[in-house]
């Protein structure tokens, strides 16, 4: 039987593992926010919420700069849409 701070810490190693394989500065990063290290006294629920809260604000950054990423496309898009319109187009007859 498994106690929580056991399968807790389990959880940290594999996702830091997963970071330093995948993101070094965001690995480092977990490191130093969430993995306990030695002697620090870590217990099972401050870790969980160390992580669960690290998590979070990783998800919300990613979430705001893909807002951020699609908000400036559209943007792009619709001011090269309004300057085509406004460019060359066929002279018009003069009135009478």
């Amino acid at each position: 039987m498994r106690r929580d701070g056991e399968t807790g810490g389990q959880v940290i190693e594999q996702v830091t593992t997963l970071l330093e394989v995948t993101d070094v500065n965001l690995a480092v990063e977990f490191r130093m926010s969430v993995a306990p290290s030695e002697g620090n006294g870590f217990i099972a629920e401050s870790a969980a919420a160390a992580l669960a809260g690290w998590l979070r604000g990783v998800i919300e950054a990613e979430s705001f700069e893909q807002r951020l990423r699609a908000e400036a496309e559209a943007y792009a898009k619709e001011r090269v849409r309004s300057e085509r319109q406004v460019g060359f187009g066929a002279p018009q007859p003069p009135s009478r």
